[in-house]
């Protein structure tokens, strides 16, 4: 069975374009500024703020990948990669979703809680 990670790089792949593809979790912390470019190479400060996040989400455990290209001639990369689910936030329009990227069954919208701070 194929995993997450090697979906992406398939895509990647796919799209014989030349890529660095940066894969992993999230790191999670409870700091309440914001990393800060303060003179280290540019790609570990770009690695940094975009696998970081404040410390209150990590119960969504989550992954990110990013694609690093020496130059960039596009707004985004398209590569083929499949998700076996999708979780949307709670200001999300369901039917703008569903129209726009996946009208399966996979598709879980979150919810507030009524009488706590957390998703459902």
């Amino acid at each position: 069975m194929k995993t997450e990670k090697q979906d992406i790089y398939n895509g990647v792949e796919e799209s014989q374009n030349n890529y660095m593809l940066v894969y992993g979790d999230v790191n999670y912390n409870n700091k309440t500024k914001k990393p800060k470019y303060a003179g280290q190479d540019i790609l570990s400060f770009v690695i940094e703020c975009v696998f970081t996040k404040y410390g209150i989400w990590k119960h969504e455990e989550e992954r990110r990948f990013l694609l690093i290209k020496d130059h960039f001639d596009e707004h985004y990369v398209p590569i083929k990669a499949s998700c076996e689910e999708y979780y949307i936030g709670v200001a999300t329009n369901v039917d703008d979703w569903k129209r726009d990227y996946d009208s399966s069954s996979r598709l879980h919208k979150l919810e507030k809680h009524d009488l706590e701070y957390k998703l459902i």
